[in-house]
């Protein structure tokens, strides 16, 4: 019913308009009946009171034989349904105590487009502009500077790069809030959430009274970024308001449409700016009620000394034409200033008019150096065939191949990273034209470095203390589901009480690093002293496991024996007829005898003398490779199993393995790289599975910060498929730097393995375990990666925490 109380103008507009045109089409032309005219007149009264000058979230103003738009209940529950939070660190309540008081106020507003006013033909009808209109009008008395920082088409990035240049030195003080505007404008932003971050923390740590108000916009498409970024506004107390959030119940309804709402793609009408900057003084409303009820807090918080995403882009130094900040700058032969750049639409002023253009006529290399630890290059996109493509090194390494010629540019900016550390050190970055674009042109607009290191704590321990989930550790996550896994070497055994309590808090299973592979378990010595009686059955001893074996067995943790048969680790001498190092290699039915007696030694000693320790073997490592392998993909290079017994090598070990295995001894395959061999896997498995030798295929888990946890993931169902058991083996994600943003990623990738792997069992696949491959990152062969889900000093990393931190839900 709603929909039919609105006034008409627009719809009579709409009919005489038809009338028109179908006396002009000779007729053919027709009035859009029932929902199109209801909507035409909503548009009507919408189009009125967004023009009117009324400026309060409850307007007055009323079209002829129309309720105002702004006393129908759907847009009070937009305006109310848009206050995500009022904030707990006190900043907002000092604010709205000062324009109660009739104090001087400073407010800045930086952010995107939608900030500087796009959308709407007055700039003076956008919510920036409406909402400093209705606090002059509900404060009166108040003296209110505010200053507009809006850039269209750049990211919170171009942000934390230009906050000092087009806020701090543009407010006579410094500001007393400061609404941060970039939800829509992050859409492939290349920090990831951190130059947003940075942002909002450089403006609370330059004063401690500043406030900021986070405002989420909204695309027609109902899109922003918002669940990335209300992290960081409940992290730093802040108050937060989203229309995205507040019209979705009127768009659901149809109450408000789309063509009410938005002028194009991106950009509210100056409607959709009311609605913005209605919920913004709806959020002020509630702290001023806060204030007069004296439920308010009367004390500021200090910034936590955690973060988030990391905000490794504080403070940056922005270098220009005019001003080198701190940075020592050689032009080469970007002497040239360019002036066909990005213009603001409430002036005629460009973004950075001290940019460096090349001149054609040289190509000679624009230079910085600069002591620093990460580094923003902002260049002129242009979508212009006379500018090309420059190479940007660091230290002489190429970091990017940039090409200014792109076909969404329109003289833009667009920030790239660099690059990016954790420590400062100096660098040298050159900038130069790339082959075949030697006469083109290039425009670097501004550039920006950090020299600050930062001594801050990551926030997903500071989240789980907060929802208790400190205490909280791998084994009640996920002992229901799965077995819990680590790899031990025997330094860790024999130092244990170290390590003690980690271990059985998180782990229920157990693997040697090394001291269950042939070189550890075969006795050489044994072995050729037995000599003929052990020609065909070699000596082994069980002396370099037997402290993992204590110790499970005194804990009641089972094990995964890793590995019987492999390529790698196996000595020469079990190859030769004297079991020397040099001798001669012995013939295939030899070896074949050899093998049976050292997998029979092996699976009865375990089954005889430790019943029920074993409950996963890895009978076969690692047989198959196209780069290494036969025609078939079976390992054939430095294979000495190979160039013995055959290409069937593995295919006898499960032979054997099936035969002497105990009932609890499931029997795995166990490889690298699976996702990029699956199919090779399961085809020279085939023979193997048919016979029912085998149980299980072990995906060795060796990944980076770059790889693709889902592409692992669809290999890991095809194997289930093909009806394996799976266990994740060998798991440790290594960084690429030490960087906050690599050991972020690294958490994201070990949280998204974990729940990737709980899903598939939850589908009722048969995967029975996950094995970490250290305990810690002083304890991995991957050095210097730090891998692990704990540091070096035996505390929980993001990765941990990341692994758990869904545990209530």
């Amino acid at each position: 019913m709603k929909k039919r109380i609105v006034g008409l103008l627009l719809a009579l507009n709409m009919v005489c308009l038809a009338g028109c045109t179908a006396a002009n089409s000779g007729g053919q032309g027709s009035l859009a009946q029932g929902e199109s005219t209801q909507q035409a007149a909503l548009e009507a009264s919408a189009d009125s009171s967004a023009n009117a000058s009324d400026s309060s979230a409850a307007a007055s103003t009323q079209p002829a034989n129309n309720t105002s738009i702004y006393e129908k209940e759907w847009y009070k529950e937009a305006i109310k349904s848009g206050l995500l939070s009022t904030g707990t660190n006190g900043r907002l309540e000092n604010f709205v105590n000062k324009l109660r008081n009739g104090e001087k106020v400073t407010i800045a507003m930086i952010g995107g487009s939608i900030t500087e006013g796009g959308g709407v033909k007055d700039t003076t009808k956008s919510y920036c502009d409406q909402f400093i209109t209705m606090l002059g009008e509900q404060y009166p008395d108040a003296e209110i500077e505010y200053v507009n920082a809006g850039v269209g088409g750049t990211p919170s990035a171009l942000g934390i790069m230009r906050y000092d240049k087009d806020v701090t030195s543009l407010c006579s003080e410094t500001p007393d809030l400061v609404v941060v505007e970039f939800a829509v404008n992050d859409y492939e932003e290349p920090t990831e959430g951190r130059a947003y971050e940075s942002l909002v923390r450089q403006i609370l740590e330059q004063d401690d009274e500043t406030a900021v108000m986070l405002m989420f916009a909204v695309f027609k498409s109902k899109w922003n970024l918002e669940d990335l970024y209300i992290p960081v506004g409940n992290l730093y107390g802040l108050p937060m308001v989203s229309v995205k959030d507040g019209t979705a119940a009127a768009f659901e309804s149809g109450d408000l449409s789309d063509s009410l709402y938005f002028s194009d793609e991106y950009h509210p009408t100056a409607l959709g700016h009311k609605i913005m900057a209605d919920t913004m003084m709806n959020l002020i409303n509630e702290i001023d009620s806060k204030i007069k009820t004296k439920t308010a807090t009367d004390k500021i918080a200090p910034v936590p000394e955690t973060y988030y995403y990391s905000p490794d882009f504080l403070n940056m130094k922005l270098v220009t034409s005019k001003d080198s900040n701190g940075a020592k700058v050689s032009t080469g032969s970007f002497t040239l200033t360019d002036t066909e750049v990005h213009q603001s639409v409430r002036s005629d002023e460009v973004t950075f008019p001290d940019n460096w253009s090349r001149d054609v006529s040289g190509n000679e290399p624009f230079v910085l150096e600069a002591n620093c630890k990460n580094i923003l290059l902002d260049y002129k996109a242009a979508n212009n065939s006379e500018y090309g493509e420059a190479e940007v090194y660091v230290d002489g390494e190429l970091m990017l191949t940039i090409d200014a010629n792109r076909a969404d540019g329109w003289n833009n900016n667009n920030v790239e990273i660099v690059f990016d550390e954790s420590k400062v050190s100096s660098h040298k970055l050159e900038i130069k034209m790339a082959e075949g674009s030697e006469d083109k042109k290039f425009t670097i607009l501004a550039i920006a470095y950090s020299d600050e290191e930062m001594n801050l704590a990551q926030d997903r321990s500071a989240k789980a203390a907060a929802s208790e989930l400190a205490g909280t550790t791998m084994l009640d996550v996920y002992k229901d589901s799965f077995k819990l896994g680590v790899a031990l070497p025997n330094n860790v055994f024999n130092s244990m009480t170290d390590f003690d309590t980690t271990v059985k808090d998180n782990f229920n299973s157990i693997t040697c690093e090394n001291e269950m592979k042939p070189e550890s378990l075969l006795d050489k010595e044994a072995s050729a002293s037995g000599l003929p009686d052990s020609y065909y059955e070699p000596a082994v001893h069980f002396d370099n496991c037997q402290p993992s074996i204590n110790y499970c067995e005194e804990n009641g943790i089972q094990m995964r024996l890793h590995t019987l048969v492999w390529h790698n680790q196996t000595p020469r001498w079990f190859f030769t007829e004297d079991y020397t190092d040099d001798g001669d290699l012995v013939d295939r039915e030899t070896m074949l005898k050899r093998m049976e007696s050292y997998i029979k030694s092996v699976l009865t000693y375990f089954d005889k003398e430790h019943p029920g320790l074993i409950y996963a073997v890895d009978v076969v490592n690692e047989a198959f490779d196209v780069g290494d392998g036969d025609e078939n993909g079976i390992r054939q290079k430095n294979n000495l199993w190979y160039e013995v017994v055959g290409p069937d090598y593995y295919v006898r070990a499960f032979e054997y393995a099936n035969k002497y295995a105990s009932d609890e001894m499931t029997l795995f395959y166990n490889d690298y790289s699976c996702m990029w061999k699956g199919d090779l896997i399961l085809e020279n498995l085939s023979e193997v599975k048919e016979k029912g030798w085998i149980d299980g295929i072990g995906m060795q888990s060796h990944l980076s910060t770059s790889d693709d946890i889902d592409k692992f993931l669809e290999t890991a169902k095809s194997f289930l498929d093909a009806g394996y058991e799976v266990q994740g083996t060998e798991l440790d994600i290594g960084v690429k730097s030490s960087t906050n943003a690599e050991y972020q990623k690294q958490a994201d990738l070990y949280k998204a393995y974990f729940e990737g792997m709980l899903e598939l069992k939850n589908q009722g696949y048969n995967v029975t375990s996950i094995t970490v491959w250290g305990i810690d990152d002083a304890h991995t062969w991957r050095s210097g990666e730090d891998p692990l889900l704990f540091d070096k000093d035996l505390k929980k990393k993001d990765a941990y925490y990341a692994i758990i931190e869904d545990y209530e839900s």
